[in-house]
C-alpha cells in the first residue's frame, strides 16, 4: 500500500511506499526525507529528497538500489568510526590556533601544511570507491 501515489501532468508516477525518516525540515515545510518509492510501477528504491508539505512536489535527489544503499550503510559506518579522532584532532587544531594568536606568533605556513597532513590522513581512512 503506497503511502502517497501522485501522477504529475504529462509526468511520472510515483508511489511513496514507505517513509523511513525525515533528515530536517526547513522553514517553508519542504522536508529531505529518506524513502522507499517506486517510480512507473517499477521496483521501490531508496530515495534522498526534498519533499513538499504535501508530497505533491519535490525536489532534486539521488535514488539508491539495495547494492548501493548497502555500500552507503557501509560507507557511513566507517566515516562514523573515525568520528571521535576526526573531533580530537579538530580540537588539537583549534587549541593550536588559540595559542598562536596569543602569543602573536604568525606560524601560518606551518599550520596549513599540518591541515593538509591531517586532511589526506582523514580521506587516506575513507574507503575507495568501487572501480577507484
Amino acid at each position: 500500500m503506497a503511502y502517497v501515489s501522485f501522477v504529475a501532468e504529462g509526468g511520472p508516477i510515483y508511489d511513496i511506499k514507505k517513509r523511513l525518516g525525515v533528515i530536517s525540515k526547513s522553514r517553508n515545510g519542504w522536508t529531505k526525507e529518506m524513502n522507499l518509492v517506486a517510480w512507473n510501477d517499477g521496483e521501490p528504491r531508496y530515495e534522498l529528497r526534498s519533499w513538499s508539505p504535501d508530497h505533491s512536489r519535490m525536489g532534486k535527489g539521488i535514488s539508491l538500489s539495495v547494492a548501493e544503499m548497502d555500500s552507503l550503510r557501509e560507507i557511513l559506518g566507517d566515516i562514523m568510526e573515525n568520528i571521535p579522532e576526526v573531533v580530537a584532532e579538530q580540537a588539537r587544531e583549534a587549541q593550536e590556533a588559540k595559542s598562536t594568536e596569543s602569543t602573536g606568533a604568525t606560524k601560518a605556513p606551518k599550520a596549513a601544511k599540518k591541515t593538509r597532513a591531517a586532511k589526506a590522513s582523514r580521506a587516506a581512512k575513507l574507503p575507495k570507491a568501487p572501480g577507484v
